[in-house]
């Protein structure tokens, strides 16, 4: 995670996380101002279906309305190299304080860019 994740900027237009620390720090940023659109903003929605997008948003807005305690890539090592495959968020659960939710997103490189998918 940078030192400073402020200094970033949520990608919009033509902007996009092309490396795996910006997708984290803006994932970062999303969660701390609590604005779903910025969360969905990151979200690999090529595949989705119309009926898929409302269940997804609703997904979004609950974590987006936890508070964050801590993100972590998960690497896996592939022909000797490091490769990310997830991104998990360990969050405050609102109505039981002190207990974690962990909630894990798939990393999807499309176009150039890493998305966050699936959970």
């Amino acid at each position: 995670m940078p030192e400073e994740p402020w200094a970033f900027i949520a990608p919009s237009g033509n902007d996009c996380s092309r490396q795996i620390r910006d997708l984290e720090a803006w994932t970062f940023i999303a969660l701390n101002s609590g604005d779903v659109n910025q969360l969905a903003g990151l979200y690999h929605w090529l595949d989705a279906t119309t009926d898929s997008t409302d269940k997804l948003m609703t997904g979004l807005q609950a974590i987006s309305g936890r508070h964050l305690v801590t993100i972590e890539v998960e690497m896996f090592e592939q022909d000797g190299a490091q490769r990310p495959i997830r991104l998990w968020l360990d969050q405050y659960e609102p109505d039981h304080p002190g207990k974690i939710i962990r909630t894990g997103f798939s990393l999807v490189m499309n176009s150039g860019c890493w998305w966050l998918h699936g959970r």
